[in-house]
């Protein structure tokens, strides 16, 4: 994979990350929660598991 690609992908991921926790922080748990779903599809590494728990965490700090 080139740089661009991989930069690119990155930006991917840390782009609905970022907005998830700025939601999280603002209390929409249910917007939060779609980010991180949406930022699970470019994760990598340790960062799945990250988008998992925190989906997981707006979803039952949410109540849906």
């Amino acid at each position: 994979m080139n740089q661009d690609k991989a930069i690119y992908l990155e930006n991917k991921y840390f782009s609905p990350a970022n907005e998830a926790v700025r939601l999280e922080r603002e209390g929409d748990y249910i917007g939060a929660w779609k980010k991180w779903n949406d930022a699970l599809h470019y994760a990598k590494g340790e960062n799945i598991g990250w988008c998992i728990a925190r989906a997981e965490y707006c979803r039952k700090t949410g109540r849906f």
